[in-house]
Order: structure tokens, then C-alpha cells, then sequence
């Protein structure tokens, strides 16, 4: 008992969970900034470097619309973690540089160390993210558009915009849905809902 209500009182301890706390709830605040940020930056460099990644978010786009509950669930789960690895790195950090107490077999090469693997966990972790967010971004709004379509266009021409979704292959090929979902709109003079990504 005694052990435990040191432990509690550790202010070490307490700045450590405080850390974590503060890290998980910036990291589920920024999170959903910070993946439009990164799939501007992917769409701007794709052309050179990602452009089979942004072409595989595209085609798994295809396959329709999907539920947002699992997307939230790995952001809020990618939070949890990062935000405990936060914490516990500001600990180590903390124990390492206090020199009249240095711990025997941790040294600050590991601290170095594990700070690497969190930053190589929080990079790993948005590209995982990005691909899901953009998908259900994606289907989304193809499928509020075309209900916005729908009441003015043929069911030949709804069925050839969805067949063409579902073939589509990458940015080429959404760029020419979205092109041809315009000047449909234009031609009845509907204005359409702004893209959730652009």
C-alpha cells in the first residue's frame, strides 16, 4: 500500500500521465487537420513519388461506401497509443536527466532510441490513417452529389456515373467522374455540394 501511494505522489509519474492525457486529446483534436494536410501534401508530390499509393485509395474507393465507425476507431485507437508513448517517453526522458539519481541500465542512448520508434510509430500511424479517412472522404461525397443529381438525370445516365465509380482505377479516372458529374449539374443548372477533398 505504502508503494502504491509513493507511486501516485511521484510527481515524475503524475507529469508523465498528465503528458499522455494531453497528448491523446491534441492527437484526436489535430488529427483530422493534420490528414487533410498530409493528403494535400501526398496529392502535390503523388505526381513524382505516391502516385500508386493515391491511385490505390482511389480504387479501394471504388468499392462504395463503407462505415465511418472503423475509421474512427483507428484514429482514436492510433491516439490512445501515441499519446502513452508520449507519456512514457517525457518519463524516461525526465529519470535519465536527473543526475542525482541516474538509473542503472537505462541510459540516454535508449531514451534517444525509444523516441525514434515513437516518431517512426506517429509517421507509420498517419500514413495507416490517411488511406481510410480519404476513402470514406471520398465515397462520401460522390454519393451526396449523385443524390443531388439524381432527381434531374435519366436512370441510364446514374447507372453509367456509378458504373464508372466502380471501375475507377485512380486520380485520372475520379477527376473525369468529377468533371462529367459538373457539366451534367451545369446543364440542368444544379449546383453541386462542395468535395469533401479536393
Amino acid at each position: 500500500m505504502a508503494e502504491n501511494e509513493s507511486i501516485t505522489k511521484d510527481p515524475q509519474i503524475r507529469k508523465g500521465v498528465i503528458a499522455s492525457v494531453i497528448a491523446s486529446l491534441a492527437v484526436i483534436v489535430l488529427i483530422q487537420p493534420v490528414l487533410r494536410l498530409v493528403w494535400s501534401t501526398i496529392l502535390s508530390i503523388a505526381s513524382r513519388y505516391l502516385q500508386g499509393y493515391v491511385d490505390s485509395i482511389y480504387s479501394s474507393a471504388a468499392l462504395g461506401h463503407r462505415n465511418y465507425v472503423d475509421v474512427l476507431l483507428l484514429m482514436y485507437m492510433y491516439a490512445c497509443i501515441a499519446g502513452m508513448a508520449t507519456g512514457l517517453g517525457s518519463v524516461l526522458t525526465q529519470r535519465v536527466s536527473r543526475p542525482e539519481h541516474p538509473p542503472k541500465k537505462l541510459g540516454r542512448r535508449h531514451v534517444v532510441l525509444y523516441w525514434g520508434l515513437v516518431v517512426l510509430f506517429y509517421v507509420l500511424a498517419v500514413a495507416t490513417a490517411v488511406r481510410p479517412f480519404a476513402d470514406l472522404q471520398v465515397n462520401t461525397s460522390f454519393q451526396q452529389r449523385l443524390k443531388v443529381l439524381a432527381p434531374r438525370i435519366t436512370d441510364l445516365e446514374m447507372k453509367e456515373l456509378e458504373a464508372a465509380w466502380a471501375s475507377m482505377k485512380g486520380r485520372a479516372d475520379y477527376d473525369a467522374i468529377t468533371l462529367k458529374m459538373e457539366s451534367i449539374a451545369k446543364q440542368h443548372g444544379i449546383t453541386l455540394p462542395e468535395r469533401l477533398l479536393k
